[in-house]
C-alpha cells in the first residue's frame, strides 16, 4: 500500500531565559526513523514543497533529554503568521491543539510568523510569552527523508 505523503513535522522547545523576559528563544528539531533529533536553524523550517508545515511541543521531560535548557513553565497556545511580500488570503492565526499547530504556506513564499506560550506558574495560567522566529519558506532541497518529520509519531 502507498504511503501518505510526509508532512514536515518539527519540534519546538522554548529555552529558559530571565523570569522576566516577555520573549522566548526557541529550539527546533526534526527527527529521524531512529528517533535522533536533528537541529534545525529558524530560519530553515522548509516545507518541502508541501503547503504547510506542523509545530508540536514535545512533553518536557522528552525535551529535557535534548535539550537541558527546555523551559518546563512554556506551553506551546498559538502562532500568528504573515505571508512576506505577497497578498495571499491565508489565515494569520493559527491556534495550538495539543500543543501542535499547523503553519500554511503558500508556494513560491515565505511566512514570518511569531510563536506564542502560555506561561504557567503550578497549575495556574501566568501570562502569555511570544518568540521572533520562525520564517518558513516554502521549499526546500529535496524532502526530509523518508521518516524524518513525518506524521504525529515521527517526531
Amino acid at each position: 500500500m502507498p504511503q501518505p505523503p510526509c508532512f514536515p513535522h518539527y519540534l519546538v522547545v522554548p529555552t529558559t531565559g530571565a523570569p522576566t523576559e516577555r520573549t522566548v528563544t526557541c529550539q527546533y528539531f526534526l527527527v529521524d526513523d531512529e528517533g535522533h533529533w536533528i537541529s534545525v536553524p529558524a530560519t530553515e523550517l522548509y516545507t518541502y514543497a508541501r503547503d504547510f508545515i506542523v509545530l508540536r511541543q514535545p512533553d518536557h521531560a522528552q525535551a529535557m533529554r535534548h535539550v537541558p535548557s527546555a523551559d518546563p513553565t512554556l506551553r506551546l497556545f498559538a502562532a500568528v503568521a504573515k505571508t512576506r511580500d505577497a497578498n495571499h488570503r491565508m489565515p494569520n492565526l493559527m491556534a495550538a491543539d495539543h500543543r501542535e499547530l499547523v503553519i500554511p504556506v503558500y508556494p513560491k513564499t515565505i511566512r514570518s510568523a511569531i510563536l506564542i506560550f502560555e506561561r504557567h506558574d503550578g497549575a495556574h495560567f501566568g501570562e502569555l510569552v511570544a518568540t521572533t522566529d520562525p520564517d518558513v519558506p516554502h521549499g526546500g532541497e529535496g524532502s526530509p527523508g523518508t521518516g524524518i518529520g513525518c506524521g504525529p509519531d515521527g517526531p
